[in-house]
């Protein structure tokens, strides 16, 4: 009776075996007898990569680490498109340019995530509707890849906890209102030291 070459059961497939870490194919296990092993068709082949390094300390991936003419790293970077780095100093925001306001929202931010949530719920009306257009603006500069990518998500994170911090602990919704019209116009200029 032959052994067994991994510990997998019935109702496994061998994707992640001590086969497969060791990057050899399996020879006898209970999946394969019922026709469900991963590890031992030929489909497998192109699954399982490893990497080798040659005299010369080039580093190839291969299929099988003993396969001859495999590609080098540096053959498959050429292949990927050009990295396109973020222009930061191409924007204004308020009245600040990229650079300051960067500046000042990391200093924000450092700050804002030290502090216990202490926030009230978006008011409805009008100043709601600002606060949602306001980060909304802010993903859609992310995802379309804006002059504000860079700080965009920042922003996200920092915008909600400056904006909606209660004024005090027993405000009103009136006060939630007021409070947040001032600090939303004041976001808007970049005056976030003031929020």
């Amino acid at each position: 009776m032959m052994t067994i070459c991994c510990s997998c059961n019935r109702h496994r497939r061998c994707a992640n075996c001590v086969c497969v870490k060791n990057m050899r194919k399996c020879s006898n296990c209970v999946p394969q007898k019922l026709g469900n092993c991963r590890n031992c068709t030929n489909e497998t082949e192109n699954v399982i990569i490893g990497l080798s390094t040659d005299k010369n300390n080039h580093t190839t991936i291969a299929n099988d680490p003993q396969e001859e003419g495999s590609q080098s790293v540096s053959e498959l970077v050429d292949v990927l498109p050009p990295y396109k780095s973020p222009n930061t100093e191409n924007f204004k925001w308020g009245e600040k340019d990229a650079a300051e306001f960067y500046r000042d929202l990391d200093v924000a931010y450092r700050e804002v995530v030290q502090w216990r949530r202490n926030i009230f719920m978006v008011p409805l009306g009008k100043i709601g509707e600002q606060f949602i257009q306001e980060l909304s603006s802010l993903y859609h500069s992310y995802g379309n890849s804006d002059a504000r990518e860079t700080v965009a998500l920042t922003a996200v994170i920092t915008m909600p906890t400056l904006l909606l911090q209660k004024p005090h602990r027993k405000s009103t919704i009136s006060e939630h209102v007021q409070v947040l019209a001032r600090r939303i116009e004041e976001w808007k200029k970049g005056n976030l030291c003031l929020l």
